[in-house]
């Protein structure tokens, strides 16, 4: 298989490096372009007035990788239009925490696989809690699953996989569910003076849901699950459409 490799972490990352390296030793055919620095929350943005610049690096024997001055969604139209057009599927990540729940609005990760999903492409997402730089066992569930979870994916629809803990041993199994809400209790702190006003910091953390019944991917992580969760790219409802259209509107 071909395969197209991007993140939001950048093209030097461990995550997206592990996981080249892995996907080529199992015979698949791996380019990567990835952004040329940190893009991490760029979600689904896209460069419009910008020229943009593309190198190569030699960092993955039998891997070609190229960083791009984007965001991983220009990483992967520029791929798909200039690189590698004939690629069969597109992997995001792997990323260095998980992105559950509603993350998947912000992220640049899953937002990379969304591109390709609408560029055509079978397209998974991929994260993981890795804090000691370690992608040894999901890299290596990623190949080994990797059929399995393209099988799904489709223009419509990514796969949006999470590795609560990055040693096997420490995962309690499998969970392929919904995605949940993931809350976070964000402040605004002042951290400085700046020229005419304040310098602000976003600061906040994610309370657990480990204690929930609910079976989403956001509560499942918190128990140690890793999750599986189908997300459509396209955000109009079937149902409301239909009723929507028969009120009658004032012109």
């Amino acid at each position: 298989m071909k395969i197209l490799l991007t993140n939001d972490d950048g093209y030097f990352a461990g995550g997206i490096l592990s996981l080249a390296d892995k996907l080529h030793k199992a015979g698949h055919e791996v380019i990567v372009c990835a952004p040329e620095g940190e893009k991490s929350g760029a979600g689904h943005s896209i460069t419009f007035v910008n020229d943009f610049v593309y190198r190569s690096h030699d960092l993955v024997d039998g891997v070609k990788v190229y960083s791009l001055n984007g965001t991983p969604v220009d990483c992967v139209r520029f791929a798909v239009k200039v690189l590698c057009p004939d690629a069969d599927a597109v992997v995001s990540g792997i990323n260095n925490i998980l992105n559950i729940g509603t993350d998947y609005l912000y992220s640049g990760t899953v937002n990379g696989a969304i591109e390709g999903a609408l560029c055509g492409k079978k397209s998974l997402a991929v994260s993981t809690n890795s804090f000691d730089g370690d992608y040894e066992f999901p890299s290596t569930f990623t190949v080994d699953n990797l059929d399995r979870l393209l099988e799904y994916a489709n223009e419509n629809l990514i796969i949006n996989l999470n590795i609560p803990f990055n040693k096997k041993e420490l995962n309690k199994g499998i969970s392929v569910c919904h995605a949940g809400f993931r809350e976070y209790n964000d402040n605004y702190v002042p951290v400085a003076e700046g020229g005419e006003g304040k310098v602000y910091r976003l600061v906040g953390e994610c309370p657990s849901m480990e204690r929930s019944k609910l079976s989403n991917d956001a509560s499942m992580s918190d128990k140690g699950f890793i999750t599986i969760t189908p997300v459509v790219c396209y955000f109009s409802d079937d149902l409301v459409v239909r009723s929507l259209s028969k009120e009658k509107f004032v012109l």
